[in-house]
């Protein structure tokens, strides 16, 4: 039976391992981004950015899409046989 304090003790040492790599790879993937620009093909690379196209929903199209997501569950409990096609 393992103990409490070696619970503790194996407990934090994978926490801090499961945490070190995370300041390690966000700067290995900054490097990565930028070696791999160059390497998009052609097609790839003529691209624009539509970031500034993007609109945010609105609160009411928010609350409409809610209530039909409530709708589409409560009919997939009525009936389980149901397939996600005959949902739309």
């Amino acid at each position: 039976m393992i103990s409490r304090r070696r619970f503790l003790e194996v407990g934090g040492v994978a926490a801090g391992v499961a945490a070190l790599p995370h300041r390690f790879l966000a700067s290995s993937v900054a490097a990565d981004e930028k070696s791999a620009t160059p390497s998009l093909p052609p097609s790839l690379a003529r691209l624009r950015s539509r970031k500034n196209e993007a609109t945010p929903i609105t609160r009411e199209e928010r609350q409409l899409r809610q209530e039909h997501a409530r709708k589409l569950i409560a009919k997939t409990r009525s009936t389980p046989s149901c397939s996600w096609r005959e949902l739309r």
